[in-house]
């Protein structure tokens, strides 16, 4: 099992390395300049050489998706534009509400899951099994965005 796991894992280091190449690639396909909109568009020219050289802006391409990849390899994701921070700090307050979101949403279908696939072993053939089956049918079919929606719907 243990080794299972670590093929997967190394399975997923091409893919990782694809898609953070791709993006890299379509942010610099991105029209406007970067560094003036992170001093603001009534910045100096000053000011913008300043932000494209503090940001490596004025480096050639190659140069700074190699910075970009040693940056993700040290856990440096760099600053947010907007906030300025660094980026690992905005993305951890999400990530803990995420993970806990992630377990609670577990242990939920699990629970029901195992409870509703006990009743349809017990009562096998009956309308009880029948509306088990169907109940998982609608939970397994049911878009997760619309049941979100619905559900934001009816608790607001």
């Amino acid at each position: 099992m243990a080794s299972f796991v670590a093929k997967r894992l190394w399975a997923s280091v091409p893919v990782l390395f694809l898609v953070v190449t791709l993006v890299f690639f379509a942010f610099q396909l991105i029209p406007g300049d970067a560094a003036r909109m992170y001093v603001g568009g009534y910045a100096t020219e000053e000011a913008v050489e300043a932000a494209r050289h503090e940001l490596g802006l004025d480096k050639p391409v190659l140069v700074q998706y190699a910075n970009f990849l040693q940056g993700i390899v040290r856990g440096d994701l760099g600053k947010s534009v907007q906030t300025r921070r660094p980026v690992v700090q905005e993305i951890v307050p999400s990530f803990v509400n995420t993970v806990q979101l992630s377990l609670a949403a577990i242990i939920l279908a699990s629970t029901l899951g195992i409870a509703l696939g006990t009743v349809a072993a017990i009562k096998q053939g009956t309308f009880w099994d029948h509306l088990m089956t169907v109940v998982a049918l609608l939970g397994i079919s049911v878009p997760v965005f619309w049941l979100g929606l619905m559900m934001a719907y009816s608790s607001a």
